[in-house]
């Protein structure tokens, strides 16, 4: 269809995945940072508009897909959501239980894919944050969460921009620093899809969404993917890390989100994509 989408090969197998993702040490979080991500979430969830909410006197039920280290999940609990997980990772779903309990709320987990939910259930919101290219089959698991919404609900989508420049350049730079793990924003084992602008909309609008909101963004956006405010440093603290440890790599990393930001503004080629889209009526008979 000439939309850009390129696709690792051989993909793992679900049990591969499930023991890759078994214990990610990427989605661990301290107490300090759980908080940090904690608040962030409020305050995206409490920006969002035209939520529907079908029926009177019921909560809205909100599912997270990959929740990871849970965050956002807890927060949507703590405003008023009747708030759902699902994720491969057991010791997530332990820790994002726990930690629910200490915020005062609760969520009910589900330990396996989006196919693990049950389809009797329907979300007047979900949200996919970073997951769709982790996936083994990206168009059925649209699919899949447009069957477990009701008509008006929303899905909130974020994913990496396979077309952004910051990939061109790492690409240059990969091998110098042994990353040869990665291509664009594939990577082995991991990321398994690369998705362009024009993919990832075609993908939600063939499934039955209408887009709502789109657009690119830059590492330490402050309104998408706030753990990257926890692993990019800003430019103050690369140089203060830089000058205390001698080591150029934190100064380095700094300027990356500084790069990213002018790719973004300037040529709409940030390194991530977010999405609102809003479920259609099917229109088969």
């Amino acid at each position: 269809m000439g939309c850009g989408t390129e696709f690792l090969e051989p993909t793992p197998s679900i049990a591969e995945l499930e023991a890759y993702y078994s214990g990610y040490g990427t989605t661990e979080t301290s107490e300090t940072e759980f908080e940090f991500l904690f608040t962030q979430a409020r305050t995206y969830f409490k920006q969002l508009s035209g939520l529907p909410i079908n029926g009177s006197g019921r909560k809205p039920k909100f599912l997270e897909v990959g929740f990871g280290h849970g965050a956002s999940l807890v927060a949507a609990a703590s405003l008023g959501f009747e708030a759902y997980g699902v994720d491969l990772d057991r010791a997530a779903i332990k820790s994002v239980v726990e930690r629910a309990g200490k915020y005062g709320t609760a969520v009910k987990c589900i330990h396996g894919d989006i196919n693990s939910v049950s389809s009797d259930l329907s979300f007047d919101l979900i949200k996919a944050s970073q997951v769709i290219e982790h996936t083994l089959q990206p168009v059925q698991f649209v699919q899949q969460l447009y069957l477990r919404q009701p008509v008006g609900g929303r899905l909130l989508l974020e994913c990496p921009n396979n077309e952004a420049a910051f990939w061109y350049v790492k690409n240059l730079l990969r091998g110098r620093y042994q990353r040869m793990n990665f291509y664009k924003s594939l990577k082995l084992s991991e990321h398994l899809t690369g998705f362009t602008k024009k993919s990832i909309q075609l993908l939600l609008t063939n499934a039955g969404y209408e887009i709502k909101q789109f657009r690119d963004y830059a590492l330490r956006d402050r309104t998408y993917h706030h753990e990257n405010l926890l692993w990019y440093p800003n430019l103050s603290d690369g140089v203060k890390r830089t000058l205390r440890q001698r080591d150029s790599y934190h100064f380095l990393k700094s300027l990356i989100p500084v790069f990213d930001s002018v790719a973004s503004r300037v040529y709409g080629s940030g390194t991530h994509m977010a999405l609102t889209a809003e479920k259609r009526p099917s229109s088969k008979n």
